[in-house]
């Protein structure tokens, strides 16, 4: 079911947010990790799911807000910035990902969205 999925693609963005609350290393790439794992489920997600118009606009918006955020953690992290700002940059990703899928699954239109 499409609602499922959704909801279990934000189980696996709030998993990750609980890991980023600890600004150590160890946390960040945790959370990190579990980022990935929801960008990679996310693309994954049966055609039943794509098809369905505000499913692809909300997984879309997912995918987009995870890849940039891990792009950009990566990328700062080779730079050598502090882990507490790449740890930030992934907490917003996460954040706004979660945003995104709480509004879908609370929209009318995903509610009825059963098949």
């Amino acid at each position: 079911m499409i609602f499922e999925e959704i909801v279990s693609l934000l189980e696996m963005v709030r998993a990750a947010r609980v890991e980023l609350v600890d600004e150590t290393g160890d946390a960040t790439h945790r959370g990190k990790k579990l980022l990935h794992q929801a960008e990679d489920y996310a693309s994954e997600l049966p055609p039943r799911v794509m098809e369905h118009p505000s499913a692809l606009q909300t997984v879309t918006t997912v995918r987009t807000e995870l890849g940039t955020c891990l792009l950009a953690a990566d990328q700062l992290a080779d730079a050598g910035v502090a882990d507490a700002l790449v740890t930030h940059v992934l907490r917003r990703g996460a954040g706004l990902a979660e945003r995104a899928l709480v509004l879908a699954v609370l929209s009318p239109e995903m509610a009825a969205a059963t098949s």
